[in-house]
């Protein structure tokens, strides 16, 4: 077995069985977002009398049968031993018991795959909520959320006329996103052009060198375009408490108008 680019055998990783505590049973839920990642349902729901829906599951198991050690001899592993977190994924019961029945090469470097991706959007989450807004952009978000209610600011608002060039030169290969941010440009770009022409230079540069530090976080993480949108996203949710609606017409204005999937100049 492989573990940072060093060999490490059996003996050495497999620990005893550990319990986990409730506060990292806590951290597993919020890894996955309450959802199996295997199969999407839930997987603590509180309105449920046994409202604990899954199971804590070793990638690697922590006592591997001799076919198992056999079929996963040369394969990587994750964290220091078998009961590190890097090592355990929170499953529904019925992937857990697949996974753990069936296992192979192919099923165990997907599991992998999916628990160095989650543990990845993890970290840049965890980058990205270091990162500070400023007042005005709490503004510019309540004027964004008022629209929700106020009908005659939405009939007034004025759509691009003209193709959004910028967002299909910085998202060329993936269609959906592209779209949907094309769609968000183009219905909304006018109204916040203004709002934040309402701003001082200095007020709208700070906030615009916030999304673009937000965007450089999650590009060290090698997320792809889709990951950093989503990434984005929750950060200005998270810094504003705004709504998902609003968070997603802000980061694709930054998008068109910023270094957001752009070149970062040096």
């Amino acid at each position: 077995m492989i573990r940072n680019g060093t060999v490490v055998d059996v003996e050495t990783y497999c620990k005893d069985r550990k319990r986990p505590t409730d506060k990292e049973n806590l951290r597993y839920i919020l890894e996955v977002g309450n959802e199996c990642p295997m199969c999407g349902k839930i997987i603590t729901d509180f309105s449920a009398d046994k409202h604990k829906l899954y199971e804590v599951a070793h990638i690697y198991p922590n006592s591997p049968t001799e076919k198992e050690m056999s079929v996963l001899s040369d394969v990587e592993v994750l964290g220091e031993n078998s009961e590190s977190f890097e090592n355990k994924i929170a499953l529904c019961r019925d992937c857990h018991k697949e996974y753990d029945e069936h296992k192979t090469i192919e099923k165990y470097n997907s599991m992998l795959n999916l628990k160095k991706k989650l543990l990845q959007n993890s970290k840049a989450q965890t980058a990205l909520s270091h990162n500070v807004v400023e007042k005005e952009l709490l503004d510019v978000v309540q004027q964004i959320s008022s629209l929700s209610t106020n009908s005659d600011s939405i009939s007034e608002m004025e759509p691009l006329s003209y193709t959004v060039m910028s967002v299909k030169a910085k998202i060329p290969s993936n269609n959906l996103l592209r779209t949907d941010v094309e769609g968000l440009v183009s219905n909304y770009f006018l109204y916040l052009k203004d709002l934040f022409k309402s701003l001082d230079e200095i007020s709208f540069e700070t906030i615009a060198a916030s999304f673009k530090h937000s965007y450089c976080q999650a590009l060290k993480e090698q997320l792809n375009q889709e990951e950093i949108f989503e990434s984005l996203i929750d950060w200005v949710k998270s810094k504003t408490r705004c709504s998902r609606t609003v968070a997603r017409i802000l980061v694709s204005y930054f998008i068109q108008n910023c270094d957001v999937y752009g070149k970062i100049s040096r």
